[in-house]
């Protein structure tokens, strides 16, 4: 029997997900895949569909709604990939539960402001401009460490050209 993965996408939920395509075509064969829109976890209003009104919706509750209804979804060992703010939705959930056994986090720059780590294999990546992402002093107060892509912003993993140079890096991390 597979793994379980779950992928969880970013701001924009599955309606501009197209980088996800790739990702679950390479590791569908590995892993039973599914992938979680962030935006119905977070129950978000999308009639007004820009970056500044998901944003505000997920920091003002959005966040944790998502990161409650995605614990009752984890019932079984998982292993979570999650891009931006679906990193800190699943890092949310992870800290209390005992079915997340790995968690990969991608461009998730709101972990800065957590205080406390979940209690699983957790492997982080950012973008090398990324200029949100959690300082030094974060990773060494949490003992963590993170894998920097080089000459990339943010939404870096949007693009299919690095999507491409990213899915065999996450394929060795999760095998």
């Amino acid at each position: 029997m597979k793994e379980k993965l779950v992928i969880i996408s970013d701001l924009w939920g599955l309606k501009k997900a197209g980088y996800l395509s790739k990702l679950v075509d390479i590791l569908e064969p590995h892993y039973e895949v599914q992938v979680l829109d962030s935006i119905q976890l977070a129950g978000i209003d999308q009639r007004v569909y820009t970056k500044e009104s998901l944003h505000r919706q997920f920091v003002q509750g959005g966040i944790d709604r998502a990161s409650l209804r995605l614990k009752e979804l984890l019932n079984e060992p998982t292993l979570i990939i999650a891009f931006s703010v679906g990193g800190i939705i699943a890092w949310k959930a992870a800290l209390n539960v005992r079915t997340v056994n790995h968690l990969v986090c991608i461009s998730s720059s709101r972990l800065r402001l957590e205080d406390r780590r979940p209690n699983c294999s957790v492997d982080l990546i950012f973008g090398e401009n990324d200029e949100h992402r959690p300082h030094a002093s974060w990773f060494n107060r949490l003992g963590l460490t993170y894998k920097e892509i080089v000459n990339a912003g943010h939404d870096f993993y949007r693009s299919t050209s690095d999507i491409s140079f990213l899915i065999p890096f996450l394929i060795k991390e999760t095998h």
